[in-house]
């Protein structure tokens, strides 16, 4: 090295000696205060980084880093003088524009955050999907967002509720809200933890994207003490460059600060967060905190458009704007050196050179940057200069139109192939751009234009002015958003609304759909009416159902809902009073599902009054007929029991009987009237006067004890088998009900066997360990009884199937169904914790199965007492009976059986004769036993009633061939009266009179 290099090496070395040792001398570091946005996460690393890097110590600053929460807002806290910086979003923009003197001075992320937050069950995964529901959002953070990206998909904001933000993911989990504002870098990890998927919507992939975190001061501190920002900003800057690449390193020391680990951050949290912020700070494409004049106006205009503010305004001194200087005493020092060694000014100048290739490079590297940055948006963007001419296009603009930049540089921009399709859309860009050059901001306007294919998009296109710092127009950026998707979807829900809307009000009856809180999702006009006409008030979208319906209505309503929001799909019946006349309505309730979640029900309820009268009068019809058909096998039946019964009587009336002879003929009587009873039974279960009653039955019994009737019912040209299970069927279940389910089945087989055919009933028991699709949801798995009902018949269509047991649905001719058989055995079923499956094909017969709860351990029924009939005649009681029957016969053979045991007896054919009776022998007689039913005006009941009225200690025993049900329900009979039921034996009658009369029993009985 030559003595002036060394001098010139040797003074330089010692001017930076001098300063760095005058450092510690010099003045103090200055306290500045940084408000964060929230609590102490991944998102704050650049700060973290400048503190522990020591950036902040050598630009001569201590620094004290404050952690945020909701109820410190560094917004408030900076404008309050408490602190000197902070963290926030694009709310600062907001606010500014709101008149508050804020000033930002980096934007840390170039995209924006915020995502729109759901569950995946929830199946909210585009804009559309958020109509009618519950959006929690804060007002200074997202929620404009929120909003443009609702204007821009032509949604209606008035069936979106905003809720204000409570900070807590459990609203959303457990269901409280729909969706939520939040970080892509915090809060989908946080779900996921919690072993929930979460799904969100991205408001940059519909045309909005916001800077995302910024730093910002006030213009006070920007003009009292501009050194100090510049120098804060700088050491910030450089602290993030060095955290995006050491973020291993930063998430150590966040782990380290007190009350992280407390609030279950965990390193896994950091690492997600740390890599989710690459893409939106794009570090490797632009310096950190890169922000760029005309985006700023960008995000204020949408603040006008959304209407979170008026007007443009405030905006002039807005981005904080470094003022230019440099350390310049290193460069001193050489020029002082240089001014005494002449020999060294070449050495100089390859110095200088060398700094301005680096600057060139540097040049380049922005340019580049910027290209990168424009060629990776969706936008179509392009710059022109004042006149209109082209200077720049970006790559989704040239590949729109198929071509190349040096075909359109220096075109006039409405003569290139953008436009030139259209003279109509020319005049439109040709009035903007005047417009801008007159020296409006910015112009919006709709156009249209074919891509390279020859296409049709519709384009949100725009002009924003760039002005020199004089105002004087620079350039003019140019975009065009593509919204022919949008364009198409918003096209196509409009339809799709018209449709539904079509639908709901040509509907013949009312329908309404309900969330899970019981608010309106939609409802028609005939709802509306019908809520109204009872009393109720006018519905509103997002109503609760409590605050329109009656609260006598809704308390009937509530159940149902409640179990159609628990998945169930049903039909119910309601009975309602409208204008004074009671009206009878259906109601369909089906769940609504959303990823197989269930969300909300919807109701189809429709008046039914003239139908139900119509369906009664073709059921009776039907009943009749049957009841026809069955009579005459009655009939014969009961002929052949009157001959055995007559042959028996009157046989002792010709010859004289042995002892022998006289025992087997009262046994063949007594057989026949039994056989008689059980026949009055089956006609009382068809004609569902049978009380009902769940008791041990066997399956196997009933089919067996109804297929004589089932013969005469459904004719001699269908053959009947009977296949019964070798083990007992045993279930719990209503005798009366069971075989009006193998009734039902059996007729209708028997329609489906018109030219005859054969029925084949079979019992079975059957071991399920997976219940099938047909089974109620309290099923389990287990044994079963399975009731088989097939036939040879015509069979049923595969569409038929599906409606098989729906009310009032039948493939019939007119007058020859119903349509209320086949429901009626289904809800049977049900009722008995059972189902029922059907199986057919058109030609092929069909075999329905109807599967119950087998019992594996009956409880047997008690066993009847069984009373024997006096061993001699001789004995006499003392007490007094009085009889009212209006049949001779009936009432002759109850006098003999009571007289012949000792009681006197006294007659009457009807009520009014035996009050006129009781004048006479009222205080003599113990017991009245009278007939419900008999003519002359006096019932049975009103009788006892009188009578009882005159002697409080009179016994009643009412004798009828109908069961007790009969009278009981219609309020006729106590519960606790005796009914004696037709047909009775001597010992059934003697039995019930002791009972009553226990003082009279004495030896008498048996």
């Amino acid at each position: 090295m030559n003595l002036p290099l060394k001098l010139l090496v040797v003074l330089w070395i010692c001017g930076s000696s001098s300063q760095a040792l005058a450092a510690p001398d010099g003045p103090p570091a200055k306290k500045v205060r940084i408000q964060l946005k929230w609590h102490h996460q991944f998102q704050f690393a650049g700060y973290y980084a400048a503190e522990i890097q020591g950036y902040y110590r050598q630009a001569g600053l201590e620094v004290e880093l404050r952690e945020g929460n909701p109820n410190r807002r560094s917004l408030q806290v900076v404008q309050s003088g408490d602190a000197d910086f902070g963290v926030t979003d694009c709310d600062v923009l907001l606010a500014r524009m709101q008149g508050k003197p804020v000033v930002v001075c980096a934007s840390i992320f170039q995209h924006s955050p915020y995502i729109l937050l759901s569950v995946a069950k929830q199946g909210i995964t585009k804009p559309s999907d958020l109509v009618g529901k519950r959006l929690m959002v804060a007002t200074d953070q997202g929620e404009a967002e929120v909003r443009a990206m609702i204007i821009r998909e032509g949604l209606p904001a008035d069936r979106i509720e905003f809720r204000p933000h409570s900070w807590s993911n459990e609203d959303l989990i457990e269901g409280r809200v729909d969706a939520i504002s939040a970080y892509s870098t915090v809060e989908p990890t946080q779900l996921r933890l919690r072993g929930v998927t979460p799904a969100f919507i991205r408001f940059s992939d519909y045309g909005v994207d916001f800077y995302g975190d910024t730093l910002f001061t006030t213009e006070g501190l920007v003009k009292k003490d501009p050194a100090l920002v510049k120098a804060f900003v700088e050491a910030s800057l450089k602290g993030w460059d060095y955290a995006m690449k050491h973020p291993e390193e930063l998430i150590e020391h966040i782990l380290q600060i007190p009350g992280v680990k407390e609030r279950g951050i965990l390193r896994e949290n950091l690492e997600v967060e740390a890599r989710e912020m690459v893409p939106l700070i794009q570090a490797d494409l632009v310096e950190v905190g890169h922000m760029n004049d005309g985006r700023w106006e960008r995000i204020a205009q949408t603040f006008v458009e959304t209407q979170v503010v008026k007007e443009l305004k405030h905006l002039q001194g807005f981005i904080w704007r470094p003022e230019a200087g440099t350390n310049l005493k290193p460069f001193l020092w050489g020029i002082a050196a240089l001014s005494l060694i002449g020999s060294l000014a070449t050495l100089w100048t390859l110095q200088l050179r060398r700094q301005v290739e680096v600057r060139t490079q540097e040049v380049r590297e922005g340019q580049q940057k910027l290209s990168a940055i424009l060629d990776n948006t969706f936008l179509l963007q392009g710059l022109l200069d004042t006149e209109g001419r082209v200077i720049e296009a970006n790559s989704a603009a040239r590949a729109f139109a198929g071509v190349e930049l040096k075909e359109v540089v220096s075109k006039w921009f409405w003569d290139t192939i953008w436009w030139t399709h259209s003279s109509t859309e020319q005049d439109k860009l040709r009035d903007a751009i005047r417009q801008i050059q007159q020296g409006k901001d910015y112009v919006r306007f709709e156009t249209v234009h074919p891509d390279r294919a020859g296409n049709i998009h519709a384009i949100d296109f725009s002009i924003r002015a760039v002005r020199q710092e004089d105002q004087f127009l620079r350039y003019m950026l140019v975009e065009g958003y593509d919204i022919t998707d949008r364009k198409g979807a918003e096209t196509a829900r409009r339809v799709s609304e018209a449709n539904l809307l079509a639908l709901l009000e040509n509907s013949s009856g009312a329908i309404w759909s309900l969330d899970r809180d019981l608010r309106y999702l939609t409802f028609n006009s005939r709802y509306l009416d019908h809520i109204l006409v009872i009393g109720g008030k006018k519905a509103q979208l997002g109503q609760h159902v409590p605050d329109v319906e009656p609260a006598a209505h809704f308390a009937e309503w509530r159940p149902h809902y409640e179990k159609a929001l628990k998945g169930e799909r049903f039909k119910a019946t309601f009975t309602e009073e409208v204008r004074g006349k009671t009206r009878i309505f259906q109601a369909s309730f089906n769940p609504i599902r959303h990823s197989g979640e269930v969300t909300g029900v919807s109701v189809f309820s429709d008046d039914v009054t003239e139908q139900k009268h119509l369906e009664d009068q073709l059921r009776q019809s039907q009943k009749m007929d049957a009841i026809g058909q069955l009579a005459g096998g009655v009939a014969h039946d009961f002929n052949n029991l009157l001959t055995v019964i007559q042959a028996n009587a009157s046989l002792a009336k010709i010859v004289k009987l042995s002892p022998e002879m006289t025992t087997r003929a009262f046994s063949e009587i007594l057989e026949a009237s039994t056989r008689a009873g059980t026949l009055t039974r089956q006609l009382l279960t068809f004609s569902r006067q049978q009380p009902v009653n769940k008791t041990t039955l066997n399956l196997n019994q009933i089919v067996t004890d109804m297929n004589r009737m089932l013969q005469r019912l459904i004719g001699e040209h269908i053959l009947i088998n009977l296949r019964l299970s070798p083990a007992p069927a045993l279930v719990h279940a209503d005798l009366s009900m069971m075989e009006q389910v193998v009734l039902n089945l059996a007729v209708n087989a028997r329609d489906a066997m018109p030219q005859g055919g054969t029925l084949t009933l079979t019992t079975r028991l059957v071991p399920l360990r997976q219940m099938p699709p047909q089974a109620p949801t309290q099923a389990a798995p287990g044994e079963y009884a399975c009731l088989e009902v097939r036939d040879t018949g015509t069979g049923i269509s595969e569409e038929h199937l599906e409606r098989i047991f729906e009310p009032f649905f039948t493939t019939k001719a007119i007058g020859q169904g119903t349509g209320i058989g086949l429901a009626t055995v289904f809800g049977i079923a049900q009722q008995h914790g059972g189902w029922v499956s059907v199986e057919s094909q058109p030609g092929a017969g069909a075999a329905f199965r109807v599967f119950l709860p087998l019992l594996v351990n009956p409880v047997p029924a008690p066993a009847e007492e069984e009373i024997a009939l006096p061993s001699s005649l001789g004995s006499r009681g003392s007490a007094t009976i009085l009889i009212v029957e209006d049949e001779t016969t009936v009432r002759t053979i109850v006098k003999h059986v009571l007289t012949s045991h000792g009681y006197k007896v006294h007659e009457a054919v009807n009520g009014q004769e035996a009050l006129t009776l009781w004048e006479e022998i009222g205080p003599q007689v113990d017991l009245v036993l009278t007939d419900m039913i008999m003519p002359g005006g006096v019932g049975g009941h009103e009788l006892a009633a009188q009578l009882s009225a005159r002697k409080a200690s009179l016994k009643i025993i009412y004798t009828s061939g109908y069961s007790a049900e009969t009278f009981r329900r219609d309020s006729v009979l106590p519960a606790d009266a005796i009914l004696l039921r037709k047909p009775y034996t001597a010992a059934q009658l003697l039995k019930e009179v002791h009972r009553l009369l226990p003082g009279e029993a004495g030896d008498k009985m048996a």
